[in-house]
């Protein structure tokens, strides 16, 4: 380019900028037909490249087209898989209890169901429904109203979004050899593999993880290893082994497949195992926080495997979210089950327990939030406060680490929910008046901000929900709340 072409260019920046984006790459979608209805496909293809076309100059339409391209999406999956959107107990239901049409759906139903099946993950499931309200905008009163003014940035986190979800959706059109196959309903030894997607994993160089296994099964672990060798060379296996870690592949869905084999037994031997390995503190602890990094090197190792803590934390997530699979016990069992384990694990914890399990709080807290919530709120109350002693476990460099991210991020997964933010906020304002502060940027206060940041709020609740959340913070920790509105929340657009 020359001297005077580059002058050209700085004097016209701003319409030089728009007239690159408008020419920038534009991604092609090619939808299978196992996917969505084929005169369906040509139309939301259309509607995907039409989207990144409104990007620079019309935010608003790439967030319309978005929000119509995922509900065709969805809805076109639920037409090809009807049985699986019905069975959903999220699925709206008619007077008399029948599953209505699905032409009768929300954007927000269909959502909530594809994840329910596993459609979609959570973070899928949360940013989707983040899009839905986005989309809500169409009306001309309703963006007046909550003063909502998108920009390119705003339209990048629905193409996002859609895209995420699109990844989401292609996988439920893989080849058939990587699904899990009903015919597991009918092996001989399927009583054991769910009671073994309880566990999830285990590490079989681990005593403690093998004599765990058998309390659970019932029966001597030599025995369950030679039944498990089998299944692993079946086709289609739902073991997999590498290294000495078994793991259950497709968890979710064996679980949902074999749950009506789980009985009221079943789930309290489960539960007192669950409480058992996971109440168990990490000996590290034990050392000064500059010697933690080499614990393994002094024998200060838990007894049980990082494999099976995580497998079981996520055992209770999935028995609290998917407790109707567990039809053949107790009504209710199954979601009991769930809320006394994390009950029992919390009662009386100390700040090396909740250090032990920072990287399993957002699992734990999926399995029962409201209990979680209670925990941390005892917590709080106690005294001394573990909190206050695990803020200052904080450390620095390259030995250093940061005890309360689990705790953090859990908070954060929980404001999710509309029924829970006002609390969760509530709870990390008083975190926040208990920190003492440090080098980390996992601060309870940097939470707080990003599930309510204006623009962008980390919460599917409502506007008017987040203003209930953000005056319960002022009112009852004054201090951290006007810190939160004078750093962050004082922006065009804010409550």
């Amino acid at each position: 380019m020359s001297g005077d072409d580059r002058q050209r260019a700085l004097g016209g920046l701003q319409i030089t900028a728009m007239e690159a984006e408008t020419t920038q790459a534009i991604e092609t979608l090619s939808l299978s037909p196992a996917l969505v209805d084929p005169g369906l496909i040509p139309i939301l293809e259309n509607r995907f490249t039409e989207a990144q076309r409104c990007l620079s100059h019309s935010p608003m339409a790439t967030i319309m087209l978005c929000g119509s391209l995922l509900e065709g999406l969805l809805l076109g999956l639920a037409n090809k898989k009807p049985a699986d959107f019905n069975r959903s107990p999220q699925s709206p239901k008619d007077e008399s209890g029948k599953p209505k049409p699905f032409k009768d759906w929300s954007l927000a139903q269909l959502i909530d169901v594809a994840h329910n099946i596993g459609i979609l993950r959570l973070d899928v499931k949360n940013f989707g429904q983040h899009l839905r309200n986005f989309r809500n905008y169409i009306h001309p009163y309703q963006q007046m109203k909550e003063g909502f003014d998108p920009d390119r940035y705003t339209a990048e986190m629905s193409l996002t979004a859609v895209k995420a979800a699109i990844y989401n959706l292609a996988s439920n059109v893989r080849p058939e050899k990587d699904e899990l196959s009903d015919d597991w309903k009918n092996h001989p030894d399927a009583t054991l593999l769910a009671l073994v997607s309880l566990v999830g994993s285990w590490n079989e160089k681990k005593q403690a993880d093998k004599e765990a296994l058998s309390r659970i099964l019932d029966m001597r672990y030599e025995d369950w290893i030679k039944v498990a060798r089998e299944i692993l060379h079946l086709p289609n296996s739902p073991l997999s082994l590498k290294d000495g870690v078994w793991v259950v592949t497709h968890r979710k869905e064996l679980f949902k497949l074999l749950g009506s084999r789980i009985l009221d037994p079943n789930l309290e031997v489960f539960k007192s195992l669950a409480i058992t390995v996971l109440k168990e503190q990490d000996p590290a602890f034990e050392l000064p926080p500059e010697e933690r990094y080499a614990a393994s090197i002094h024998g200060k190792v838990p007894s049980y495997s990082p494999a099976m803590r995580s497998g079981l934390a996520e055992g209770l997530a999935i028995l609290g979210c998917y407790a109707e699979a567990c039809s053949n016990c107790t009504l209710g069992n199954a979601d009991i089950t769930a809320v006394l384990a994390i009950r029992d694990i919390f009662d009386g914890a100390d700040w090396a327990l909740w250090g032990s399990l920072n990287g399993l709080l957002p699992t734990l807290s999926e399995a029962a939030p409201k209990e979680f919530l209670d925990a941390i709120e005892t917590a709080l109350r106690s005294s001394p406060c573990p909190f206050d002693e695990l803020f200052a476990q904080e450390g620095v460099g390259i030995t250093g680490s940061n005890h309360m991210t689990g705790l953090l991020w859990a908070l954060e997964g929980i404001a999710w929910d509309e029924q829970y933010l006002v609390r969760v906020c509530d709870l990390l304002a008083e975190l926040a008046s208990h920190d003492p502060g440090g080098q980390w940027a996992n601060r309870p206060a940097n939470s707080l901000t990003d599930i309510l940041l204006p623009w962008m709020p980390h919460t599917l609740a409502s506007i008017e929900k987040r203003k209930v959340a953000v005056q319960t913070v002022i009112k009852e920790w004054p201090d951290i709340g006007w810190s939160l509105l004078l750093t962050r929340l004082i922006h065009e657009g804010a409550d």
